[in-house]
């Protein structure tokens, strides 16, 4: 027989956990369940019968037994019934011991548990119009694995029940501590697991065995939302150790959600202030969300990302593949904001293909020339390069560090001796001499 102390409104109250045959043996005699119920059996005793008889086998026998039939009361009625305050059973007012933790598990692989839920954990027991069948509020219980935050910080473990992976159960956070500790020794993690730090950063990697994502577009669409990512930063914020330890890991497989609403890997991405101007023939630039541009871990320490530059972006422009068209509305975009380059910047633009010719093709700057004497400008214009009127634009409104050519190079001038020896071999007539 297994009996419980309860208190004023009929709840289970654990006890010292006495050992009973049926009357219990004296004070002095050590006779205890260690656990916080009595078990009341035909034990063996001591031939004063004071007293259990020091290691007989049939004693541990029947506490064994009773253990048992603890375990699927507390999982099947107790629990229901009572919510997680009826695991205090398990624990003997005296302190845990390895028997607790036996019962602990025990009570969890029956599905005895309790599941943390809406309202509170409570779920009414209903029918199929939403009536209540039963007056009293049963609690949701469940079989494993069932998770649970486990941290020192108080902050940390806000964070980790709010990062929790969807469609597991959640152990109730009102089990008493000693449930917490059992499982977070290791004890079955089939029945349950718990959900450290180094888990969420794990799935923050997208590289987590235990926890691991549905599949890879669930994990984009998680971080393409910077309301949840901003609780994944907090974590990071608040676990300098582990980021200290996994900062070069977060940075090269991290996600984070930039403008636009889609991610980026965590080293592609670069914060600003604002939004960056959109640069004809240029690729958007990876920039964080702006919601999240105030965050401090994205501003300076390991985890920091480089700041926006728009002068060492258009520096590093590749434009090997890229259209006629695209191009000319780039020309269009510097003619605009040339201003607002710095020198070095349009020294190294100058380099770039993005200088229209008169005929339509691009070049870089240095292969464009303005010969200022008409004639010889004619007579040349098929060997060399005229600027269109766009460029000319553009080096008007910076022409201290923007420098056109106004001499033919040596190669443009052999090229229409070249072409002249065969037409006039005197050579005269196509610079207008008779």
């Amino acid at each position: 027989e297994l009996s419980w102390e309860i208190t004023a409104h009929g709840r289970p109250r654990p006890g010292k956990g006495a050992l009973r045959y049926p009357i219990p043996y004296p004070a002095t005699a050590g006779a205890l369940s260690r656990y916080g119920f009595h078990i009341s059996a035909p034990f063996v005793s001591n031939q004063a019968r004071h007293a259990p008889a020091a290691g007989d086998p049939v004693n541990g026998s029947i506490i064994e037994r009773a253990a048992n039939v603890a375990a699927r009361i507390l999982a099947r009625h107790l629990v229901p019934r009572t919510g997680p305050d009826a695991l205090l059973l398990i624990h003997p007012s005296s302190g845990p011991n390895e028997q607790t933790e036996g019962l602990v598990v025990a009570v969890g692989r029956l599905g005895g548990l309790p599941i943390a839920a809406g309202g509170g954990g409570k779920a009414r027991d209903t029918d199929a119009r939403g009536r209540t069948r039963q007056p009293g509020a049963a609690w949701r219980t469940g079989r494993g694995p069932l998770v649970f935050p486990y941290a020192a910080n108080r902050a940390t473990n806000r964070c980790l029940t709010m990062l929790m992976p969807e469609g597991l159960p959640r152990l109730h956070p009102d089990v008493p501590p000693f449930v917490i500790n059992t499982f977070a020794a290791g004890k079955d993690p089939d029945v349950c697991r718990p959900f450290r730090p180094a888990d969420a950063i794990d799935r923050i990697c997208g590289t987590s065995q235990q926890f691991p994502w549905r599949s890879d577009k669930q994990r984009e669409e998680v971080f393409a939302d910077p309301d949840r990512v901003v609780v994944f930063l907090k974590l990071l914020s608040v676990e300098s150790v582990v980021v200290r330890a996994r900062a070069d890991e977060i940075k090269k497989r991290a996600l984070l959600p930039i403008s636009g609403g889609e991610t980026g890997l965590w080293s592609t991405v670069e914060w600003a202030i604002s939004d960056p101007p959109e640069v004809p023939g240029a690729s958007t630039p990876k920039v964080i969300h702006p919601k999240l541009r105030s965050t401090r871990l994205l501003q300076r320490g390991l985890l920091k990302l480089p700041q926006f530059n728009l002068d060492r972006r258009l520096a590093s422009l590749v434009w090997d593949k890229v259209i006629a068209a695209a191009r000319e509305r780039y020309l269009r975009w510097l003619v605009a904001n040339a201003r607002r380059l710095k020198p070095a910047t349009l020294a190294t633009i100058a380099r770039h293909p993005v200088f229209e010719a008169s005929d339509g093709t691009y070049h870089p700057l240095e292969a464009l020339c303005l010969i200022r004497e008409p004639n010889v400008r004619r007579t040349l214009a098929s060997h060399v390069k005229m600027p269109s009127a766009t460029v000319q634009l553009l080096i008007a409104s910076r022409r201290s560090v923007l420098k056109l050519r106004s001499k033919p190079s040596v190669e443009e001038c052999r090229a229409w001796h070249a072409e002249a020896s065969e037409v006039d071999p005197i050579g005269w007539t196509g610079i207008g001499v008779t």
